[in-house]
């Protein structure tokens, strides 16, 4: 049998899974539900007060090293610019979504857009679509 507990905002009974879990409360659960628990804090961030921590705590995150590495890193990479390029051209209307294209090796629905010819600058535009078999194939054949 399977262990529920009330939660004490919205008095609904349910299983622990619905819980976060808090070693500081008794029986080791928080008292509010993970729905409530969300509701709570996405309605505290939009209070004056709320914005103001929530801007604090991601102030102190984006000053540490570990932080900035990884962004820099990601922001230099072709892949990430090769991928967002495709982004814009799909948004522009340039390029139709990839959902509505068929893989160019076997037919079925697209998933992806493939950067047959790498990714360096002058090829950031020279994609095919492709579905999740035959992308993964490729990316095989290319390592």
């Amino acid at each position: 049998m399977q262990q529920t507990h009330t939660c004490r905002q919205c008095n609904v009974d349910k299983p622990l899974s619905e819980f976060y879990k808090d070693k500081s409360r008794a029986g080791g659960y928080d008292y509010w539900c993970k729905a409530c628990r969300i509701r709570r804090n996405s309605l505290y961030v939009k209070t004056p007060v709320g914005k103001e921590k929530h801007n604090v705590a991601c102030r102190r995150l984006y000053k540490t090293e570990e932080y900035k590495a990884a962004r820099m890193i990601h922001r230099r990479t072709n892949k990430s610019k090769s991928r967002k390029r495709v982004q814009d051209l799909v948004q522009r209307k340039k390029l139709q979504p990839v959902s509505t294209s068929e893989c160019v090796y076997c037919g079925e629905q697209a998933a992806y857009w493939h950067h047959w010819a790498g990714y360096e600058k002058e090829h950031w535009e020279d994609v095919i679509p492709l579905c999740r078999r035959c992308d993964r194939k490729a990316h095989k054949i290319a390592s």
